[in-house]
């Protein structure tokens, strides 16, 4: 009877600890596959931040080189009003024109209420502006919306490598769980060891507690999001 009850214990011993093992290794597998893909995320919003610095800094750039035309070109038609030799006031206005039309972004351009029609590289279009039209945009400014336009696709690429690295923040707290699954997976073993070790009646003690780990350890796994290859 004393062999029959030795040899069921054994068993079950037996059953602890191939069920620990297993777990532990699948545990192990998915905390490796879900870190693997967190580095993958932090790798790639890191690729998307440094893309986003370049459109940022891109960004002001142009908002700086059109800031500098706009200012020379207020300075032309401020100096062509108040000239009183018709020849340098022409002078100053073209010039003024074909910093507008020729140099500037088309966006700087059109947020200073010109029509699109003169801003052109074609020069015969560009030169039919009047200087009526040209005077009319003095009062104009480039303003937060022009600014915002011109960073709006830099900003958005940061937001989309945040959320990549948010996303990469999730999966790396699925491979810190299974981790730690992993590591009930072990006590679970680690208890059915002492178990099939001790002689005396705290085996079936130890026994039941590895189960008990081993149990919670299943329903943890099954809880959390598995790798799909």
């Amino acid at each position: 009877m004393s062999d029959e009850k030795t040899s069921l214990f054994e068993v079950l011993v037996t059953v602890l600890l191939g069920l620990a093992a297993l777990g532990g290794g699948w545990a192990g597998y998915q905390a490796s596959q879900w870190g693997s893909t967190a580095t993958e995320y932090y790798g790639k919003a890191a690729t998307i931040a440094t893309r986003a610095s370049t459109m940022y800094n891109h960004g002001v750039a142009i908002e700086s080189r059109d800031s500098e035309l706009d200012l020379k070109g207020k300075e032309l038609m401020i100096a062509a009003v108040t000239a009183h030799d018709d020849v340098i006031k022409t002078r100053d206005l073209e010039v003024a024109k074909f910093l507008y039309t020729q140099h500037m972004s088309n966006d700087g351009y059109l947020a200073l209420g010109y029509p699109a029609e003169f801003h052109s590289h074609n020069k015969e279009k560009a030169d039919s502006m009047t200087d009526e039209v040209l005077l009319a945009g003095m009062d104009s400014d480039l303003d937060e919306k022009y600014l915002d336009k011109q960073l709006a696709p830099a900003m958005a690429k940061f937001a989309e490598s945040d959320k990549t690295f948010a996303d990469g923040q999730k999966v790396s707290g699925d491979s810190t769980q299974f981790g730690l699954d992993g590591v009930f997976f072990t006590l679970a073993l680690f208890l059915a060891g002492i178990a099939l070790v001790v002689k005396n009646k705290l085996r079936l003690g130890f026994l039941v507690a590895g189960y008990g780990v081993a149990l919670f350890a299943v329903i943890k796994l099954f809880s959390l999001p598995w790798y799909q290859a």
